[in-house]
């Protein structure tokens, strides 16, 4: 199902040059926030539960063109890590909580989000999630690892550490990856004080360029593709890693694990294609590109983004003009 950019019917869709999903993040009551590029940055909420179904965009500030990460903190603050041609930003707004019901009454904040914080000149974001503690926030930029107060909106900066990706697989556990394939665990605290627990090294055939990092992890275990589309298994448990697959299309672009341990990700350039990896059976599975045959007839060629929904159903990012939010729901 391919879900606009907007209340159908009743509001206008992010423009088709400003919808370009490239975060994606989830909240509570399974609202899904997401950040888009193009020649305008927006943050948008989204829901498809009950009688919703609907997108609200929140705007963005007229100068940022590009959303490179989006999390909500325990305090229901939704924080995004923006970019301006010059240099990274940070917006922070009240991250919604509750969708009403479309059918009889309906409201919506749809204040814009604020100016949080600016990265000096040269410095962009590059990823964002929230830490262990849930509290603050944890990102990356092309010169540091940093932590984020929302609630006074400091920064703290640390050395970068030759690391690539962050992410927060749920349950506590944030990893990084660093260039050189050594997989960290991410310890934080109350202070805004980071620590780097080493957990696993990929093998000697790792290749750091177009990274892709599952958005969570089930009974302990995530995953990595690489650049050359070889998919690992990592256990945060047993600190162990392995080759279990590889995408038979590359770069792969984004991938999520459904309630039942299930990877599904997109794969490729242009057309990209839908893939699913059940660790039960070890089997691979192509499923094809994608096309929306509810709420809106669309084929959908690039996606960026994902994550797992309460009932498994999964939430994907489409990285295109007139981009969509889409849902797609596993075979049970």
């Amino acid at each position: 199902m391919a879900l606009q950019l907007n209340f159908p019917g009743m509001t206008t869709p992010i423009p088709m040059n400003e919808s370009y999903i490239t975060a994606l993040t989830r909240g509570k009551n399974d609202i899904i926030f997401g950040g888009t590029s193009g020649t305008t940055a927006h943050i948008f909420a989204a829901s498809i539960r009950s009688t919703s179904g609907i997108a609200v965009d929140f705007g963005g500030d007229s100068v940022s063109t590009e959303c490179r990460g989006l999390t909500c903190t325990s305090g229901d603050i939704l924080v995004a890590g923006v970019n301006t041609p010059n240099n990274g930003r940070l917006w922070t707004r009240n991250a919604m909580t509750a969708m009403p019901d479309c059918i009889q009454e309906w409201g919506f904040d749809v204040s814009q989000p604020k100016i949080a914080y600016n990265f000096p000149k040269g410095e962009k974001v590059l990823c964002l999630t929230t830490d262990t503690t849930t509290v603050f926030v944890i990102g990356l930029t092309n010169k540091h690892v940093f932590m984020f107060n929302p609630k006074s909106n400091t920064v703290r900066l640390y050395n970068k550490q030759n690391i690539i990706r962050l992410t927060n697989l749920g349950g506590g556990n944030v990893v990084a990856l660093t260039s050189k394939g050594v997989v960290y665990k991410v310890e934080t605290d109350k202070t805004m004080e980071i620590k780097f627990v080493a957990l696993t090294k990929l093998d000697k055939c790792f290749t750091n360029k177009n990274v892709c990092i599952s958005s969570n992890s089930i009974g302990g275990t995530f995953y990595i593709a690489d650049g050359k589309g070889s998919i690992y298994g990592i256990n945060l448990k047993k600190r162990n890693v392995k080759k279990v697959t590889s995408a038979h299309l590359r770069p792969v672009k984004c991938m999520t694990i459904t309630n039942d341990g299930r990877l599904y990700g997109f794969c490729g350039d242009g057309m990209t294609n839908l893939f699913v990896y059940t660790p039960r059976t070890g089997e691979y599975k192509n499923l094809g590109v994608a096309v929306s045959v509810l709420n809106l007839r669309r084929y959908g060629y690039e996606f960026s983004c994902a994550v797992t929904g309460h009932d498994g159903e999964l939430m994907f990012g489409e990285n295109d003009r007139g981009g969509c939010l889409w849902a797609y729901f596993p075979k049970i």
